[in-house]
């Protein structure tokens, strides 16, 4: 599963990256800090997964959410923010995040998110037996 951050932090990288270092089948195939290299950068990327920085350095996070809504191959889009009101949560959901988490309180449930997500995408299909050779004739 490709996986994009958008986040001004280092020190949230770090986590993040570290979260992703324990799940099988995550890649991370890019990093913003500001609304106008994600622009550029998510159309040929394509992640299937965005994780956002509510409060980027260049931009808002709600013109990421809504570019992210238009492009070719949709993202699933993790929110993260400082600001855990039950009504910053809703105008996110609003304007297309999947899930939203306070960065400070709920950082777990990124990971538990992105796990059950590559879980979901990542699980090889059940494997199918093949039918037993084909025998050819051996005439003399």
């Amino acid at each position: 599963m490709r996986i994009y951050i958008i986040e001004h932090s280092d020190i949230i990288v770090w986590r993040l990256v570290e979260l992703l270092q324990g799940l099988e089948c995550a890649e991370l195939v890019g990093r913003a800090m500001g609304r106008e290299v994600a622009r550029r950068e998510l159309p040929n990327v394509a992640p299937d997964v965005l994780i956002l920085d509510m409060h980027i350095v260049e931009g808002r996070g709600f013109e990421v959410l809504d570019f992210a809504q238009r492009l070719a191959k949709r993202p699933i889009t993790i929110a993260l923010a400082d600001e855990p009101s039950p009504e910053y949560r809703a105008e996110c959901l609003r304007h297309g995040a999947d899930h939203f988490f306070d960065k400070t309180n709920e950082f777990a449930g990124v990971r538990a998110t992105l796990a059950t997500l590559l879980q979901a995408r990542c699980t090889p299909p059940e494997t199918v037996q093949s039918p037993a050779p084909l025998r050819t004739w051996q005439g003399k």
